[in-house]
């Protein structure tokens, strides 16, 4: 099996796929072995062709992947240590590749975009949560914004001015609409 038959390479041609295969290097594990452990170094990441491993944060099972997941990425990507670890639960078998390989996959057609979205739910999947205590001594747990959020956070800004609209504050926040700022934010002069 080959990278032509992952979705992920569907738009690839493939001679640009065999290219591709000969910056990666073959990996096999059997079941139980570790593919990646959290808090190692992340200079390589893998592209599982077949099998199946378990994603383990603080040893908690926080995932599973299987055929043609992409493992290791984020760390490689973040030049930071691994933030979990990965385990096979059946025979597997993939390629691993450095940065420079994984550079090569992302100019791919079609591939920058699938990764993209991978990438995205992944970051949501490791973003921990912050304990923080609100002025009134509410605790709360807080996360940073993700542009996923971008979307729900102005349909929540929109339906709270709503249902603020027949309000006594909506009439002393001088009625203003969802779209209109509190207030201005002076601009930067460029020097």
């Amino acid at each position: 099996m080959t990278l032509s038959g992952l979705a992920l390479f569907a738009d690839v041609p493939q001679a640009e796929l065999a290219g591709l295969e000969a910056q990666l290097t073959p990996v096999s594990a059997e079941p139980g072995d570790v593919l990646l452990r959290e808090g190692e170094r992340g200079d390589t990441f893998v592209l599982v062709l077949e099998g199946t491993a378990t994603v383990t944060r603080a040893g908690i099972e926080v995932g599973r992947v299987g055929r043609g997941s992409i493992v290791g990425e984020l760390a490689l990507l973040r030049g930071a240590p691994r933030l979990a670890t990965v385990t096979c639960t059946s025979a597997l078998r993939g390629l691993a590749g450095d940065g420079d390989a994984f550079a090569a996959l992302t100019e791919a057609p079609g591939v920058r975009e699938r990764f993209g979205r991978t990438a995205a739910r992944r970051l949501i999947e490791c973003t921990r949560t912050v304990p923080t205590v609100l002025a009134d001594g509410t605790p709360v747990e807080t996360r940073p914004v993700l542009p996923e959020d971008r979307a729900r956070l102005r349909t929540t800004r929109r339906w709270c001015w709503s249902s603020l609209a027949a309000t006594p504050l909506r009439a002393s926040l001088g009625g203003r609409t969802a779209d209109e700022p509190t207030h201005r934010c002076p601009r930067r002069d460029s020097h």
